[in-house]
């Protein structure tokens, strides 16, 4: 008798005084062995995302008041500003709910309106940081990354609030691809416990490529949101989590994630979102994550979506749907008020496009904005495409690899060293990507597989 055996029935002690002949035991445990095995691959195989564990959520109420609740502060504070038109408080308190706002819808008038608020406060006041920070706040919200070090700076030199302004100065150096001077601002702050620092600790150690410490520090984070008892940090805490749990290819752990997420804010838009591509990358179920996609549609006018929607179309083989996202999403996002916010998917889209003018433009602009290995790496498509393939690797070799763990670089890398010839690299970068599947998506993973196949 095996060990197996002896330990069932060691715990069912009344079967241990039975004689049993051996022929029956061994097919007793290899039906145990079958049910087993069944439960096992009924259980991974199964769709993560369940439609009624979902469904409560997809309910427009839940948005709609608090998109009401601060349109009537919107209002409130508007109508007192008409009557003291100079009032600082009165500018900075309206200021603060437009950006707010904007965060909520992704209507980005509402970021403008903000900012034309705060660079008055700022001519007027120039030496109260706040408004230096809120500028530099809003900068990175609209992926404004020289003009948010710039009013960093500012703060920084005033140097007042000194913690806050160095956070936000971390941020900015952390988008440029400057982790070295992150690093040394973050390790000289005090306070190493706030929720502020822990996140901005969560962001260096994922650029570091160090996933796991990232997500410890990320679980440290959410622990900190929950004694503050703020339902909308604990919220977006958890919907951060739930991301990290799916890049680390712990998938059902990062559905669970987003659930908990909705439950403590159901108007969580991004955990959302999150589930909607489970259902796309993981389940491959399409039509599911259509349907979560209208409805987040349905709240929210952004190209996000668009995008995202051109590439369930692409993975069910409908062509013109695909094309017609596609259209959509850079009609919408190549508009003057957006600015640089959807640079790296629209560039992107024009490469593969195979356009040159505008990327030639938009991945300089990029660059500029933030030299991070990402935006380099399109730059490097960007020559590739021109036939610069020299320039293509030079530029790859001194800027992406080993400066980065994103597995759009590691993709982008490995076609390009494909179309060369450098086989071996090519191989080895696009294995690494191959990993990252569930991130990437069904179409990234289908031409990946394809290229590795070609090699």
């Amino acid at each position: 008798m095996n060990n197996l055996q002896g330990q069932f029935l060691s715990s069912w002690p009344c079967l241990s005084s039975i004689h049993i002949p051996n022929t029956m035991k061994k097919l007793f445990f290899l039906l145990i062995g079958i049910i087993s095995f069944g439960l096992w691959y009924y259980s991974s195989t199964r769709p993560i995302v369940q439609y009624e564990e979902v469904k409560p959520y997809l309910q427009a109420q839940h948005y709609n008041i608090q998109k009401s609740q601060l349109l009537d502060q919107l209002a409130f504070w508007v109508k007192r500003l008409d009557q003291q038109s100079l009032n600082n408080v009165y500018q900075q308190k309206l200021a603060h709910l437009q950006a707010q706002y904007f965060r909520l819808t992704g209507e980005v008038n509402y970021l403008r309106q903000s900012d034309s608020l705060l660079l008055d406060l700022a001519e007027r006041f120039p030496n109260t940081v706040t408004y230096w920070q809120g500028l530099a706040q809003n900068a990175i919200a609209g992926h404004e990354f020289a003009k948010a070090d710039h009013y960093a700076n500012q703060a920084l030199a005033i140097g007042e609030k000194r913690y806050q302004s160095c956070l936000i100065k971390v941020d900015v150096l952390l988008e440029r691809g400057n982790r070295q001077e992150a690093l040394g601002l973050l390790n000289g702050l005090g306070n190493q416990y706030s929720f502020d620092y822990l996140s901005r600790q969560v962001k260096l150690e994922d650029q570091l490529g160090k996933l796991d410490e990232a997500i410890h520090w990320m679980e440290k984070a959410v622990s900190r949101a929950r004694t503050s008892g703020d339902s909308s940090l604990i919220s977006w805490s958890l919907a951060n989590l739930g991301d990290m749990y799916g890049h680390q290819g712990k998938i059902r752990k990062s559905y669970h994630t987003f659930l908990q997420a909705l439950q403590y804010n159901p108007s969580e838009l991004h955990a959302i979102k999150g589930i909607a591509w489970i259902a796309f990358s993981h389940d491959k179920s399409p039509t599911l994550a259509k349907e979560i996609v209208a409805f987040l549609q349905s709240l929210q006018d952004i190209p996000d979506y668009e995008l995202l929607l051109a590439d369930i179309a692409t993975y069910q083989n409908e062509v013109e749907k695909a094309k017609l996202h596609t259209e959509r999403f850079v009609a919408q996002a190549g508009k003057v008020e957006y600015g640089f916010l959807y640079t790296r998917p629209l560039v992107q889209l024009l490469l593969d496009r195979g356009e040159v003018a505008e990327p030639a433009i938009r991945t300089k602009a990029e660059i500029d904005q933030r030299a991070h290995p990402l935006s380099f790496a399109l730059r490097a498509k960007f020559l590739q495409n021109l036939g610069a393939k020299d320039a293509a690797m030079k530029i790859l070799e001194e800027k992406v690899l080993g400066q980065t763990e994103e597995p759009d670089a590691f993709y982008l890398a490995g076609m390009i060293y494909k179309d060369n010839g450098k086989i071996k690299l090519a191989k080895a970068l696009l294995k690494t990507a191959q990993e990252a599947a569930f991130e990437l998506g069904p179409i990234a993973e289908i031409e990946i597989k394809n290229a590795l196949r070609a090699l």
